[in-house]
């Protein structure tokens, strides 16, 4: 999945607005989005996927990986730009959420930084399982709390892996537990 000409410009266009708003631009000189920018989801969401998909193969240091960071960069600026554009507040929290795992993914850690700081994690429910209360504090890690998700499907999980994190950090150990952690969560089949 690869981004091409069509894409590429409706995602310049969306940036143009974000940045019309940014710098407080009236709204009356504004330019027209000729398309409706979120069309754009698809293939972002798409690139998130087999971005993570590569990593989670542990395909880390070869020359697809970085053709696929490279592509995931698109993600993360639609994503920016799209809650920048006001067009759909209501997912605001969500764009914040996968706008800041693609910058971090992409090795863009300041920017990923940025975006999550900006979720509160008191109204951050998606209706995920908490396993966006646990991508949030991943991408913005408080490791002096004992992280627990309340009572879910994933619950022992997200615990486990936050724990297994935390003691990581400390003690550079363990590593391949964690791992082994994250791919029983990735396999895991639970209905919400």
């Amino acid at each position: 999945m690869k981004p091409k000409g069509e894409s590429d410009h409706l995602l310049k266009v969306t940036r143009s607005k974000a940045k019309m708003y940014e710098y407080s631009v009236p709204e009356a000189h504004h330019i027209n989005l000729y398309k409706d920018p979120a069309k754009l989801f698809t293939i972002s969401i798409g690139l998130l996927g087999d971005c993570s998909a590569a990593i989670s193969r542990g395909e880390t240091e070869n020359e697809s990986i970085s053709l696929l960071k490279k592509e995931l960069i698109f993600s993360a600026r639609f994503f920016d730009s799209y809650l920048q554009t006001k067009l759909n507040k209501s997912r605001s929290d969500y764009l914040l959420l996968i706008g800041s795992a693609s910058y971090y993914l992409c090795d863009f850690p300041g920017s990923a930084s940025v975006l999550v700081k900006n979720i509160s994690r008191n109204s951050l429910d998606l209706g995920g399982g908490g396993l966006e209360y646990l991508l949030h504090w991943m991408l913005h890690p408080d490791l002096a709390i004992d992280f627990n998700v309340s009572k879910g499907p994933y619950s022992n999980l997200i615990t486990e892996i936050s724990h297994k994190l935390i003691h990581y950090f400390q003690s550079g150990t363990d590593e391949n537990k964690l791992i082994e952690l994250a791919n029983e969560l990735r396999t895991c089949s639970i209905s919400l």
